[in-house]
């Protein structure tokens, strides 16, 4: 980077989240060599008063945190509290259960260039064991847009399935932000991830990916599809209605645009009448998806869905039962697979 006195920005929205956890988080950015930056916390009216006297502490004793409370309105609402709030010429968004890769912020700096979107390698960890994400060189990604738009879209096998569809693990220009009012929507209280991806690679003219292991993505595997939850409707209603307005408004998002509508549905299924911890009659099941079916008309997307498009067997079984409606079956093969 040419200028090392660039200011940086770490946004991160808190919900409910162990003291311990957010230290580790928190400890991670602090312990990278960065001469300029700011840490912004928003709480999203986290039930525990302690993580909020936590924060309080952290800010009087920590120089360049800063601390907000909000009454929880969603992650959406947090990230764009920290946009208003940030100083820094580049923002990070980081979740509090997720760490910085020791020593990252270094290599960045001595490979980076001045850029309005910088995407990183990342590992996801279960706790027990870490693999490294990367495509393994340094790429303009400015002339493979389409491509950028097609992953994320979840077209299969585009860009190594690389997540260019998460905020995290990206670092973004705020002028860029600013000049083209990318903000998160406050009516996806979860999964807005992609919804602001695909606007800031829609906008932006400029985008490195850089082969850096950069960050901890860390999953919990108990926290998946043990809760039925039957907000997901709303959800993915909420996002399919989001991604809709920009498929009209940039035409070039069409032609892939039937992969992102099955995969939404597909999460939500498995977070709903799908999942093995499901204890529905299956006559109910069937029943209420098929309603869903009917509502947003996934017979005609899945219709547009070749079998040719995935290399991997278990999604072309899978797809052979949503297109045949084997709901019962599905069921099954998610209860043997997850």
């Amino acid at each position: 980077m040419t200028d090392l006195n660039k200011k940086f920005s770490f946004i991160i929205p808190i919900y409910n989240t162990g003291i311990d956890i957010v230290e580790k988080c928190i400890c991670s950015i602090l312990g990278q060599k960065i001469n300029n930056f700011e840490i912004i916390l928003v709480n999203d009216g986290s039930s525990d008063k302690v993580i909020d006297d936590f924060c309080k502490d952290l800010e009087s004793t920590e120089s360049g945190l800063i601390y907000i409370y909000q009454e929880n309105q969603g992650s959406a609402v947090a990230r764009n509290k920290g946009l208003d709030m940030a100083t820094g010429d580049y923002i990070f968004f980081v979740d509090a259960d997720d760490t910085l890769v020791e020593e990252s912020f270094q290599k960045y700096l001595n490979l980076s260039e001045e850029v309005e979107i910088t995407c990183f390698d990342y590992l996801i960890t279960d706790g027990q064991n870490s693999t490294n994400y990367s495509l393994n060189r340094k790429m303009d990604l400015s002339n493979h847009k389409n491509r950028l738009y097609a992953n994320i879209m979840y077209k299969p096998g585009v860009l190594d399935d690389f997540a260019f569809g998460a905020i995290w693990g990206k670092c973004f220009s705020r002028q860029f932000l600013e000049k083209n009012n990318i903000r998160f929507r406050p009516e996806l209280r979860k999964t807005q991830d992609r919804i602001f991806m695909l606007e800031a690679f829609l906008h932006s003219s400029n985008i490195l990916y850089l082969p850096i292991p950069f960050y901890n993505y860390h999953v919990n595997p108990n926290s998946i599809t043990h809760v039925k939850n039957f907000r997901m409707l709303d959800y993915c209603e909420r996002l399919i209605n989001c991604f809709n307005d920009l498929v009209e408004q940039y035409p070039e998002l069409k032609k892939d645009s039937k992969y992102f509508t099955y995969n939404i549905f597909q999460e939500m299924l498995l977070l709903t009448y799908l999942n093995k911890y499901s204890d529905f009659s299956s006559k109910i099941y069937v029943s209420e998806i098929t309603k869903i079916y009917k509502r947003f008309k996934l017979d005609e997307g899945l219709r547009e869905i070749s079998y040719q498009d995935f290399n991997n067997s278990g999604e072309k079984i899978k797809l052979f039962l949503y297109k045949n409606r084997f709901f019962r079956v599905l069921k099954y093969y998610y209860s043997r697979v997850k």
